[in-house]
């Protein structure tokens, strides 16, 4: 009787595992489909890009705090 109940517990733990493995390898699939659309996706876009030069005037320029540092040098 617990020879038989145990082979009853490995062989329903064999499917629960059977099943949850397809499931991993289902989801796995999912996501390099979904990262290939994603990847493809923003390729597209990145090829769109125009570079788009921006000057820089003399008012953008704004000095916050000024410091001088020394460092002593032995010869």
């Amino acid at each position: 009787r617990t020879t038989a109940n145990a082979k009853e517990r490995l062989e329903t733990a064999e499917n629960r595992l059977d099943e949850k493995t397809d499931e991993l390898e289902g989801l796995e699939e999912e996501l390099a489909e979904t990262l290939l659309d994603i990847n493809q996706k923003w390729d597209e876009i990145a090829e769109n890009i125009e570079p788009f030069e921006v000057r820089l005037e003399k008012t953008d320029i704004s000095i916050d705090q000024l410091a001088l540092l020394w460092v002593p040098v032995s010869r």
